[in-house]
């Protein structure tokens, strides 16, 4: 099925769309996509300006509602207060998009980031999603979307809390949607692969090498909401068949190895 099938049989007037790291990349995408089906939008971003620009352009251009939410994902205590307004609100669709990752040997970046890694990546989707569910379960209508990526699948050194944060995105993700099985809610995760954005731009490091464009995430994602996971890049679909058999030391330098010409490092 379609997203804007989906939304046309189950979204109902007054109903929010919720999506994190809006303002930017894959997030970017996704609200437009949504705001082109008149959708009425939650963005959540830490880049106010960059919101602000979104939600004049897109009301504009497509004439729904956009609440503009510029929020630091890092400040776990203000996001669970952000979520706990948003489940008292009908939130049908969330779509946890936010993320950053860091690169280099473990030793080589500072503790303070590694906290604010974990706390973006894993303490922020779980908050909202636990916040936003409930509301879902009682209508009886809701959809999540949980954005993580390829390198969930197998542990990548010079990449390992980053890896690692996406593969408990990955383990929870599929646990919660198996837990509602049955019922009309779904859930779907989308595994990236390097997409050009400005996460890597952030990290110094300029993909070459089996890109795709944000444009074509989300289209993988919409073209069949219903698929639990969406791997958009085909070459990752084979990638993810192959890797579950190879030993886990050769998977780890296979991986590493196809990073760095993914990134050109």
């Amino acid at each position: 099925m379609r997203m804007e099938d989906w939304l046309a049989a189950n979204l109902r007037k007054g109903d929010d769309v919720v999506v994190t790291g809006a303002s930017s990349g894959i997030g970017y995408e996704y609200a437009r996509r949504l705001s082109a089906a008149k959708c009425n939008l939650v963005c959540i971003s830490n880049e106010g300006p960059a919101l602000a620009a979104l939600k004049a352009k897109f009301e504009g251009e497509y004439g729904n509602r956009i609440e503009a939410v510029e929020l630091d994902l890092r400040d776990t205590a203000r996001t669970k207060a952000i979520a706990a307004d948003l489940g008292k609100r009908p939130v049908r669709v969330l779509i946890n998009n936010a993320g950053f990752g860091l690169k280099g040997r473990f030793e080589a970046n500072a503790i303070e980031d590694y906290v604010d890694i974990v706390a973006v990546n894993v303490t922020a989707p779980v908050v909202l999603a636990r916040a936003i569910l409930p509301s879902m379960q009682q209508s009886g209508v809701g959809l999540m979307i949980h954005v993580a990526s390829i390198n969930a699948l197998v542990p990548i050194p010079n990449n390992q809390v980053y890896t690692a944060t996406k593969a408990f995105s990955a383990s929870y993700a599929s646990a919660m949607a198996r837990e509602n099985k049955g019922t009309n809610l779904r859930f779907q995760l989308v595994l990236p692969g390097t997409t050009r954005t400005p996460f890597h731009d952030r990290q110094g490091a300029t993909p070459k090498n089996l890109v795709m464009l944000p444009e074509d995430v989300v289209r993988a994602s919409f073209d069949d909401i219903l698929r639990e996971v969406c791997i958009p890049n085909r070459a990752d679909k084979v990638l993810a068949k192959v890797i579950p058999f190879l030993p886990k030391n050769f998977a780890m330098d296979v991986a590493s190895y196809l990073l760095k010409k993914r990134l050109g490092i």
